[in-house]
């Protein structure tokens, strides 16, 4: 019923290319296995040992008994999340969207009331702390902390053994989830409206400053917000909020679902502005427990801190986190940022540089039953997680992340579920999450961690980047850029531990890759599959046997670990791994290093023009680009043809742009007066009494360059007269370049100086000159304080020395 009022929504191809295994890497893989004697179908084998695990789902069965069915998941889920960040509106108005709650309410209301009222109690009880750590709670997951935020009462204690989590875990049977896109079509038709209701001027509870229009009727009472800056406090009784402008602030459970507290459905659409939203307790910024929440943030640079279960998570229920503009900041407890179990979350922001952090569990984390995702479509973003919650009692200085990407089953009884963190376009992105993230996963979960272009840094201290941890699925999937992956301790990059697969692809870029234990390590009969597709790359591996196409020996059985790198210049360090050659592993792991298939593709440069019919200014403009790649021969020749101009250019240049800033236009005046040297001299001298600030200091850079003997008694004055550092370095430095012994008793003064800088530049100009008079002088440097001195004095002394053997 609810799809209904979704129609007319177009579905659309996603842009990013699909992120399963290139095409040339089928024939690799088929040559590598072949020196185990294995063909591809060889590395599934059964995995599934926990067989009697409640709530598996079968697309995490699917990827953890077949290998190479895990790039067909992954092209899938980034397709369908690929094709929400580029949807479009329909035709909405108030009616539908309130249409659209009322029946979200009466099917969560239903489920809700197909349990026992003390079953229900119980499953509230367990879904408020399930996530929380038990020895360091923090401030929302103290026990009764949901139940005293929303008004209910909490039970005495929560004891709950095995067998009832997985009784209260299997109770759950809730709606079907919304789909992400058409809630979005939906909220993108009713911005669209141009006609509001005019501003009313009087109080509405819950509400401070200016409302259009509001209702208590129905089972979805709602309120549309003025133009101007509104709060919408903790007490705000609508289920429904549209805000039409301003910015607005919003505190507490506003923006949250909780059905057991009589608030099955939410809904906040702000239209505009640069809002706040504020959440100590648990369950609000478009989270939910049991029942629908959905909060839609149009543009603005938004910023948005909330307690555990909160910014799109879905607990028992589903909740959504859509911000379509703005350099925004996240911030949470546990179970935020697109977290889904028993249900569905997803953070969305589709545009701007935004910044993430969680405590753990979040950024894309699936738990039983559970999707969640958090999808980035653009921008320079920074993902955090971990800093909270130590590790111990194994890394006690680490924190548990459990984060972007991320899928996890309840150890030994429950089953895991989705977890992926997708960032879209190309941006330099960062990532640090601390134990256990990045496209990882956790007993019957499956994390994956799609990032499609950009120079991205991956940092995590452990079970990380691309590997599943007992009987779980983990895959990272980067698209292009040189990038960067740390880990200080494996399993990492592409490796599995215990019946698991571990998969990490990236596709181009010069990468550099560092890991204790990591790239395709398979570890206790596991499948790990590495492969980097082109690129001159950097290995760092701890020991030889522990990573790149390294198995270990378990319950009497190995495994496979398969490392491939397609092309390239290839460095390794402390491993096995060489370049451009094939490397074997006991128990079934391999190693191949593709030589260069195909020559580097030249760039075609651009299209030199004719610079011989351009003007000084249109000349000059060129040749002040970058010379560098496809443009290089353009703008050379642009500079040539300026130097030819002879006497004209040089006057050009130094009546219009001696006092430039940019060094790339230096450049180019740099070769006009070294191609024309009397001119220029016969032109700069006299300058030398008249300028002053950058043109002057530009002025004695360029008589360095031209290095003419002429210069030296107007530059020994400059340095005598004048008190600016700037102006005394250039000095120093030109005599360095067209002095003679008639310099030496000015530079050597130098060497006592205050400017370290001073005396550092006369070590360099006594070296230049060559005059073995300067020794002492040089000998006395060497001496020095600041290292800097002492190293150009040592230099020039070497310098001095081997010209006088000579």
């Amino acid at each position: 019923m609810i799809s209904s009022l979704c129609l007319g929504l177009c579905a659309v191809a996603a842009a990013m290319p699909s992120p399963g295994l290139p095409g040339p890497a089928d024939s690799l893989l088929a040559l590598a296995l072949d020196t185990l004697d294995l063909v591809p179908a060889q590395m599934d084998f059964d995995r599934h040992w926990a067989t009697g695990v409640h709530l598996a789902d079968d697309t995490v069965l699917l990827a953890l008994e077949e290998i190479m069915a895990a790039p067909s998941i992954l092209t899938a889920v980034s397709q369908r999340w690929s094709a929400v960040a580029r949807v479009g509106p329909v035709e909405a108005d108030l009616v539908s969207i309130l249409r659209l709650l009322e029946i979200a309410d009466s099917a969560y209301e239903e489920a809700m009331g197909s349990l026992r009222p003390g079953q229900r109690d119980s499953l509230t009880a367990l879904c408020a702390v399930l996530w929380s750590d038990s020895d360091e709670p923090g401030e929302g997951g103290e026990w009764g902390a949901l139940h005293s935020a929303w008004g209910l009462e909490a039970p005495d204690s929560w004891e709950f053994d095995e067998d009832s989590v997985v009784s209260l875990l299997e109770s759950w049977s809730g709606p079907e989830a919304l789909p992400v896109d058409s809630v979005l079509a939906m909220a993108l038709g009713l911005a669209e409206l141009r006609e509001w209701p005019a501003e009313l001027e009087l109080a509405v509870r819950g509400v401070a400053g200016l409302v259009r229009s509001f209702s208590f009727e129905g089972p979805v009472p709602w309120v549309i917000g003025g133009d101007g800056p509104n709060v919408y406090g903790d007490d705000c009784p609508f289920a429904l909020i549209i805000d039409t402008g301003g910015n607005d602030t919003y505190l507490g459970r506003c923006t949250g679902a909780v059905g057991p507290a009589g608030k099955p459905v939410c809904m906040v659409l702000d239209l505009s502005g640069d809002d706040t939203y504020r959440t100590r307790g648990p369950v609000g910024q478009g989270a939910s427990l049991m029942g629908f929440c959905a909060l839609v943030d149009m543009e603005g640079d938004d910023d948005y801190s909330c307690g555990p279960i909160g910014q799109g998570a879905g607990m028992a229920g589903q909740g959504m986190l859509l911000d379509l503009a703005g350099d925004d900041s996240y911030r949470a407890d546990f179970f935020s940022q697109g977290a889904g179990c028993l249900g569905q979350g997803c953070l969305c922001d589709l545009k701007g540089r935004d910044t993430y952090r969680v405590s753990c569990f979040g950024q894309g984390f699936g738990g039983p039953s559970g999707e969640g995702t958090l999808l980035d479509a653009g921008g320079h973003d920074c993902y955090l997680a971990g800093m909270l919650y130590p590790h111990a009692p194994l890394l006690i200085r680490d924190n548990r992340a459990l984060s972007q990407g991320f899928g996890m089953g309840l150890r030994p009884l429950v089953a895991g579920g989705i977890g992926t963190l997708i960032d879209l376009g190309d941006g330099n992105d960062t990532y640090r999450a601390e134990v256990f993230g990045q496209g990882a996963a956790y007993y019957y979960g499956l994390g994956m961690l799609i990032d499609e272009d950009g120079q991205d840094s991956y940092e995590a201290a452990q079970y990380s980047q691309g590997s599943g941890i007992h009987l779980a699925v983990g895959y990272l999937w980067d698209g292009g850029g040189d990038d960067s992956y740390h880990s200080r301790y494996g399993p990492a990059q592409g490796s599995a531990h215990d019946l698991s697969v571990g998969f990490l692809v990236d596709l181009e870029g010069d990468d550099y890759y560092s890991a204790d234990g990591g790239q395709a390590l398979s570890l206790t009969n596991s499948a790990a599959f590495f492969l980097d597709v082109s690129g001159a790359d950097t290995y760092l591996s701890r020991g030889a046997s522990s990573g790149q196409g390294a198995v270990r020996w378990a319950r009497g059985s190995g495994g496979i670990g398969v490392f491939l790198d397609m092309a390239d210049a290839d460095v390794y360090k402390g491993s096995a791994g060489a370049d451009s050659s094939l490397w074997v592993s006991d128990y079934y792991g391999v190693g191949l290093d593709a030589a260069r298939s195909a020559p580097v593709e030249p760039l075609t440069p651009d299209e030199i023009g004719h610079p011989e019919r351009l003007g000084l200014d249109s000349l000059f403009s060129v040749a002040r680009e970058w010379d560098v790649r496809e443009n290089r021969e353009r703008v050379l020749a642009h500079r040539a043809e300026l130097a030819a101009r002879g006497e004209q250019a040089v006057d050009y240049v130094l009546a219009e742009h001696l006092a430039t800033l940019d060094g790339l236009a230096l450049r180019a005046i740099e070769e006009v007066v070294e191609r024309n040297p009397a001119h220029a001299l016969d032109a700069m001298l006299p300058m030398l009494d008249t300028l002053s600030g950058r043109a002057l200091r530009n002025c004695i850079y360029l008589l360095g360059e031209v290095g003419d003997t002429l210069a030296e008694p107007s530059l020994l004055c400059l340095l005598a007269r004048s008190d600016s550092l700037g102006i005394r370095l250039g000095a120093v430095r030109a005599l360095g370049l067209t002095g003679t012994s008639s310099s030496l008793a000015a530079l050597m003064a130098l060497r006592e100086d205050s400017s370290s800088r001073i005396r550092r530049e006369a070590a360099v100009a006594l070296g230049a000159i060559g005059d073995s008079l300067a020794i002492p002088a040089l000998e006395g440097l060497a001496a020095d304080s600041c290292l800097d001195v002492r190293s150009a004095a040592e230099a020039s002394l070497r310098a001095l020395e081997t010209g006088t053997a000579e």
